[in-house]
């Protein structure tokens, strides 16, 4: 009961209409705009697991038909599993799903214990590789790299690697031209021309990019060229995409 000669104050009336205004600016997404968003993803992670799946078979058929023995097939085999495996880490980390081909490059060179910045150098403008661009180049430069530490210059204390890329312009349109140039070694005569990591990079590489890709066997180490066509479904120049 009130005190007598009092009056009882009444409580503010709440701010509805502000209210609404406020919680209208955080209003969720109509359902089947939501579905539609789960659906495109779930689309996308369909195509890149089979996409991978059909990468992992085809490393798996032809490490079977290089390798005379169950140990070289398991070694082999497990080498290139691990250069897919590099290449989707830096494509879940990578800018709009994309991977960057200077860490792409010296991550591989890194898991056979090359030492960037001293016997191995780097260099080359910002390029991202989209997913099956990266899942290529992995499984090639792993190639490359384990062939380095069998027969060249990361099987030597005197051997180099330098590895660089540009971006051309030809007629037909732009091109990305990298160069492995390895030195300092003496390369034997029983190295294999045509095993899995030739027939990749010389056959391979061009037949999805287009282009081409040489190995050379210099008396004093291999040489790596490739250049093929600067196509944003494969590489986008990273300077270029920013502006």
């Amino acid at each position: 009961m009130a005190a007598k000669g009092r009056t009882r104050k009444r409580a503010a009336p709440r701010p509805r209409a502000a209210a609404k205004r406020k919680s209208a600016g955080r209003r969720k997404p109509p359902p089947a705009q939501l579905g539609r968003t789960v659906h495109d993803m779930a689309a996308e992670l369909q195509h890149r697991v089979n996409n991978i799946l059909a990468t992992v078979r085809a490393i798996l058929g032809q490490t079977r038909d290089t390798t005379s023995t169950l140990e070289d097939f398991v070694d082999a085999f497990d080498g290139r599993l691990s250069a897919l495996a590099r290449s989707q880490m830096l494509l879940s980390r990578g800018v709009n799903g994309h991977a960057d081909l200077h860490e792409l490059l010296t991550d591989e060179l890194i898991a056979h214990t090359a030492r960037i910045g001293e016997s191995v150098v780097v260099s080359g403008p910002e390029i991202w590789l989209t997913p099956r661009a990266a899942e290529m180049m992995a499984v090639a430069f792993h190639e490359l790299a384990a062939n380095a530490v069998k027969y060249g210059a990361l099987a030597t204390p005197a051997g180099r690697i330098d590895v660089d890329w540009r971006v051309e312009s030809k007629k037909a349109g732009r091109q990305l031209v990298l160069r492995w140039r390895e030195a300092g070694v003496q390369l034997p005569q029983s190295v294999a021309r045509r095993g899995f990591g030739a027939e990749l990079v010389e056959e391979g590489l061009p037949y999805t990019f287009g282009g081409a890709a040489t190995l050379q066997y210099h008396p004093d180490g291999l040489e790596c060229l490739m250049a093929f066509p600067l196509k944003p479904a494969h590489f986008i120049v990273a300077a270029e995409a920013a502006t």
